[in-house]
């Protein structure tokens, strides 16, 4: 029996504007400068996609831990 793969959730562009709270230039400006969570191209069409795991260690990976 062939096993059924999970597919790995996707953002949009306008989704992950939305839940980062930036506009959309903001992100169009950070895959062009080549910083901010990693991004990929849909094979049908070329539309811009973001993995959320991708989203969460970009996040991640930008805590900054308090000292006192």
């Amino acid at each position: 029996m062939h096993q059924q793969q999970q597919l790995v959730p996707k953002l949009t562009p306008a989704e992950l504007a939305r839940e980062l709270n930036c506009s959309l230039k903001t992100l169009a400006r950070w895959r062009r400068l080549r910083i901010g969570p990693a991004w990929g191209r849909s094979v049908e069409g070329g539309r811009i996609f973001y993995l959320a795991e991708d989203v969460e260690a970009y996040l991640k990976a930008q805590r900054t831990v308090r000292v006192q």
